[in-house]
């Protein structure tokens, strides 16, 4: 720019010293032209001299002139070529904010799914422990009551064992008793034989001999009934002892039964500590994610610092090209018309540019409203696919649930003899948590009291029924309808 400026100085300067070297020849060679007669005609070679001076002086002109139009076009090339890059240079800001905006909103959004999808997680862990927790709890108090059922019937046991050998007792005094009245009944015989041996001599040793007999028969028979009584309260106490048996059974059964939860409830455990490992291993992966993204993030920022350098850059490009623009204008202010035309030409292309960029304005805005429309109907066209996933999962869980209950209730089920075969009913099963089953209601009837009662009774005999693999389908109260095969 220094030389053109002081290009642009000196042609003012040249044009002024050819100008005055062009007045002093046309005066030099009309002085010395002055004294001959005008009308001599060899005299008219300076005039010609002149003209020539003159023609040379319109072309060293013209040519300066465009030397000068050729510097200003030159000057408002290089102008628009600066004014290309310095909107070239707003567009690549414009497109670098626009995606540092965007990787902020993305990094937003990922923030609000990572930290939704950790509150739902640690909702459905504390949800999960409070299940075992309460699990736990309901075992522990059934172990304790087993124990204390256990307890008594130890104590009822005992109490059994003691009773048993009372009676073992009472029939040794019996058979004592019975023992020695045999053996009266056998003096009484001897005293009988001896008394008849003897009857014409001893009529008095004879009635007190028949007396005794007497007496040794009642005696027998009491200990006939003593006997079977003694019979009758053995039995009794074999039917108690076998029920205590059957109960210990029972008792032994729920012990296992219990051992059996408790281990289930210990592989859930495992199950939960595995499933809060995974949890921890997200975390970390979650939190590698962020650490890449705040690394994104500065690299955006130092992205940002670049663009901003360049946009000091083409700022200060853009206040010298307005300098330029000043000492082009008051060099266009020279030449009125020149001006006047560069003006409107200008404000041609300035209005085209406003309208230009107001058409690019309007072009980006409708991509962005058709990119965030398009966006919006992805991700709610993608949440009905997922909701729709989610119910088919749900209706394909419970219908497996229901078909394994429907299974284990037929396996347990006896069909009654004489049964017609089709017959099906509708049956309310109540349960509990873990699958005991609560109470069997037929709300449908086959019309055959005896397939009714056969189908409540093997419902009951399936519990504890089967639970389902997502806890969230299970039921209390389910209506299944029974129709075994032929």
């Amino acid at each position: 720019m220094s030389r053109d400026s002081l290009l642009d100085r000196l042609l003012p300067i040249v044009y002024a010293v050819v100008l005055h070297v062009a007045i002093a020849s046309v005066l030099v060679f009309r002085l010395g032209d002055a004294p001959t007669d005008v009308a001599a005609g060899p005299r008219v070679e300076p005039v010609e001299a002149v003209v020539v001076d003159e023609a040379q002086l319109a072309e060293e002109l013209e040519r300066l002139r465009e030397r000068d139009e050729q510097q200003r076009k030159k000057e408002r090339d290089r102008v628009d070529e600066l004014e290309r890059e310095a909107d070239s240079a707003r567009q690549r800001r414009t497109e670098e904010e626009r995606r540092l905006q965007e990787l902020e909103r993305m990094q937003r959004e990922r923030q609000r799914e990572y930290v939704a999808a950790e509150r739902e997680r640690e909702r459905t862990e504390a949800e999960r422990l409070a299940e075992l927790k309460r699990k736990r709890e309901a075992e522990a108090k059934r172990v304790e009551t087993l124990e204390k059922e256990k307890e008594v019937l130890a104590a009822r046991r005992a109490e059994e064992q003691e009773r048993l050998a009372m009676i073992e007792r009472q029939r040794r005094d019996e058979t004592e008793q019975k023992r020695r009245a045999e053996e009266e009944a056998l003096a009484a015989q001897a005293a009988k034989k001896r008394a008849e041996k003897d009857a014409r001599t001893a009529q008095a040793a004879r009635k007190r001999a028949e007396e005794g007999a007497q007496a040794a028969q009642a005696a027998k028979k009491r200990a006939e009934e003593d006997r079977r009584r003694a019979e009758t309260e053995r039995k009794r106490i074999e039917v108690e002892r076998k029920r205590a048996e059957t109960e210990r059974e029972r008792i032994e059964v729920a012990k296992k039964k219990a051992e059996a939860e408790r281990e289930r409830i210990e592989a859930a455990k495992k199950k939960a500590e595995a499933e809060r490992e995974r949890i921890e291993v997200a975390k970390k992966k979650a939190e590698a994610e962020r650490e890449r993204i705040e690394v994104a993030k500065k690299k955006a920022e130092a992205e940002h610092e670049r663009i901003e350098a360049a946009k000091k850059k083409a700022e200060a490009e853009r206040e010298r090209i307005e300098a330029a623009k000043k000492k082009a204008e008051a060099e266009r202010k020279r030449i009125e018309a020149a001006k006047k035309q560069a003006e409107a030409e200008r404000k041609r292309i300035e209005a085209a540019k406003k309208q230009a960029e107001a058409e690019r304005k309007r072009i980006e805005a409708a991509r962005r409203r058709e990119a965030e429309r398009a966006l919006q109907e992805a991700i709610a066209l993608d949440a009905k696919q997922l909701d729709k996933e989610r119910r088919a999962l749900l209706d394909a869980g419970r219908i497996e649930y229901i078909a394994q209950i429907k299974a284990r209730i037929e396996r347990n089920w006896l069909r009654p003899p004489g049964t017609a075969v089709g017959l099906k009913c509708v049956v309310r099963v109540s349960q509990i948590p873990g699958g005991e089953v609560v109470q069997a209601e037929i709300q449908t009837s086959s019309g055959s009291v005896a397939f009714d009662r056969s189908v409540e009774d093997a419902v009951l005999r399936s519990s504890p029924l089967p639970v389902p693999k997502d806890p969230s389908l299970f039921d209390r109260n389910i209506v299944i309808t029974f129709e075994p095969e032929a």
